[in-house]
């Protein structure tokens, strides 16, 4: 057990809850029903069963962590995973309940294989990360995430056929998930610039026809295809200005997509902005 305040939070609780669970107790000397549950909590860390790492925060010492992290009364426990947190609970609880909360902490089937899939999509390694990511899978096939993470390495590493049928079970879901929609757009264009390998014949087709909404839009997909976010959205962005009824609105509906897929959150603001100019 470590007690942590706000200089200290970050190092003992958000960081080290890359490594394992970190059960965060807030508490006060004078709150009667604190010192029920603390020494539940202390035992259970003591015991081992669930590993996880205990760190206890003096409310009376730290408001601005109460207020940080939604606070309102004590004690609440928060469990914090990689960075974030991931669960709570508020007041004291029976022992059996306690233990049962605790043991949610246990990792999962495949938790391990799914950080190093992290990893190596970090690094843009997405052959190796899809073969994390399979492994996964096959133990837990019901994680739908992991699953729309699996897609997209495929998607990356340049196989747009098998990921066409992993993306098969998800896609029920793609009409009210827009984040499914995306990666469904994602594998047609994919599908629809398959055999390309390079660009410069897409930009050649286009400088020779640039009134051809067509080449225009193959050109985005192939970029889009291979996760170059920016360029897919300027050659989309021209799209809308240019025929905003080509293909059914395809450059605004390709923009969503992209929109929904690029992590650069400044980028897409950017990007909104300009779309939202243009269609006025």
């Amino acid at each position: 057990m470590i007690d942590a305040n706000p200089t200290t939070f970050q190092a003992e609780v958000i960081e080290a809850s890359h490594d394992q669970p970190v059960l965060v107790d807030f508490w006060a000397p004078w709150c009667a029903p604190c010192g029920v549950l603390g020494p539940i909590l202390e035992k259970l860390e003591r015991e081992g069963g669930v590993a996880f790492k205990l760190v206890k925060v003096d409310a009376d010492d730290s408001p601005a962590l109460m207020q940080a992290w939604g606070v309102r009364s004590l004690p609440t426990v928060v469990v914090f995973r990689g960075g974030r947190p991931v669960d709570r609970f508020v007041g004291a609880r029976p022992e059996g309940e306690v233990r049962a909360f605790v043991a949610r902490l246990a990792p999962r089937p495949g938790e391990d294989l799914l950080q190093q899939a992290r990893n190596l999509l970090a690094l843009g390694e997405w052959t190796r990360a899809a073969e994390v990511l399979r492994t996964v899978l096959a133990l837990n096939p019901s994680l739908d995430a992991v699953r729309a993470t699996y897609v997209h390495a495929l998607l990356r590493q340049g196989d747009p056929a098998l990921a066409r049928h992993a993306f098969e079970p998800l896609r029920p879901r793609a009409r009210a998930d827009l984040k499914l929609a995306a990666l469904a757009a994602m594998i047609d264009a994919s599908d629809a610039t398959a055999g390309v390998d390079d660009e410069a014949p897409l930009q050649a087709a286009l400088d020779a026809a640039p009134a051809d909404p067509a080449a225009r839009l193959r050109l985005a997909q192939w970029r889009m295809a291979r996760g170059r976010w920016q360029d897919a959205m300027d050659a989309l962005l021209d799209l809308v200005r240019i025929d905003r009824a080509f293909g059914d609105d395809a450059g605004r509906r390709g923009l969503l997509a992209v929109f929904e897929l690029c992590d650069d959150a400044a980028l897409v603001r950017d990007y909104r902005r300009r779309l939202s100019a243009g269609l006025h």
